[in-house]
Formats: structure tokens, sequence, C-alpha cells
């Protein structure tokens, strides 16, 4: 994961990509003391909004970036992990999940290979509760248009219960690039330019 960029998300942002109107709604959907990772927030201020507004929710960014094994910034835990290979989540916080978000980290990691997607995939889906929610975005959206295939935006939203193997394979095909912007990811992670850095962040 060392090619994956750190990118600012604005949370209203991200709130509409999970079909939300506003941070608020978002929070106020959650259950009472809902338990959240945001696997690859990396510098997201989501969860500190959601915090603020409802301050019955844990929630945890889980990124392998992070200085601190773990620390606290307000109500928002921040845990440094790889959720490809996890060391911290791999066992004191399976079954405790009811919502695993993660956006824009999934096609960062099919950039090479499915593997390394389908590995995050199974051990997300390992912290879910048994009612939990797996959110994963951005989407791949079909459209006419030479700009069609840079289109990626929404989430994909499975329970605990729906996600199988045909329903990892369902996500990486959805999240994965296509091949242009894929091969100038490639190029920008390798450079340290982010070429496509206006593509997935919120201004």
């Amino acid at each position: 994961m060392q090619s994956v960029p750190t990118t600012g998300r604005n949370p209203r942002f991200q709130a509409a990509q999970l079909g939300y109107a506003s941070v608020a709604d978002f929070a106020q959907s959650l259950p009472e003391n809902a338990v959240v990772f945001d696997v690859g927030a990396g510098v997201s201020r989501l969860g500190h909004e959601v915090t603020a507004a409802r301050n019955d929710i844990h929630w945890t960014n889980l990124d392998p970036y992070y200085a601190a094994n773990k620390s606290v910034d307000g109500l928002v835990h921040f845990l440094s992990d790889d959720i490809v290979s996890p060391r911290s989540t791999s066992s004191h916080t399976h079954g405790t999940a009811d919502l695993v978000y993660s956006y824009w980290m999934l096609p960062h990691l099919s950039l090479e290979d499915d593997d390394t997607a389908r590995k995050a995939l199974m051990h997300m889906n390992k912290m879910l509760n048994k009612n939990g929610r797996l959110v994963i975005g951005p989407a791949k959206q079909t459209g006419i248009g030479l700009l069609s295939p840079f289109r990626y935006k929404g989430t994909l939203s499975f329970s605990k219960q729906e996600i199988t193997e045909e329903t990892i394979d369902h996500i990486i095909a959805r999240t994965k690039l296509w091949w242009l912007p894929r091969l100038i990811q490639r190029f920008s992670n390798r450079h340290n330019i982010h070429i496509l850095r206006h593509f997935v962040t919120s201004k």
C-alpha cells in the first residue's frame, strides 16, 4: 500500500457519495452507539463531523500512514494498520463493526492485480457484526462520451449476509479503474504527482 496517495476529502462530498443530503443526515442514520471504521481514511474529517453531531458514535479512522499506532483526536480514534495484512484489526475488532466504510482505497489496491483488493475486502468483512454493513466507493459509472471511463462516484453497499465470493468479485469489478486512468494512476503514484487528484477529491 506504499503507493496509495493520501487525498483530502470534504465531509459533505463523502456524505453525498453515501447517498445523504448532508453529514448530519448520515450521522442520524447510524444506529445508537454504532461502531464505525473508515478504512484508508487518510486525512478525512468525516468522522470528526459525525461524532460532533452524535457523541455516542464510536468512530475509528484506520490507515497505515498514521504516525502513532493508536491515538485519539476528539471522539475519533486513529489506528495505524494495513487492512491488506492487518495486525491490530486481526482479532479484537472482528465482529464489532456496524459499518465499515472505505472511499477510493480499493481502486488503488487493484491497480496491479485483484488479489490485494480481495484481501482487503475479506478483512473488512470480518470486522462486521452480524447486522453490519460494508460500504465501498467510488463505483464505476456508465455514460456516453470520452470522459465516461473516468466517471467514478457513489458507493456500493452490502449487508454482512450479502457478502459472498461473488459479491467481492462484483465490488472489485465495479471499483477497478479503466485501463487508461489505471495507467495514469500507476505513473502518478510512482512519481508522487497524483495526476488524477482532481477526480478523487472534493474542493
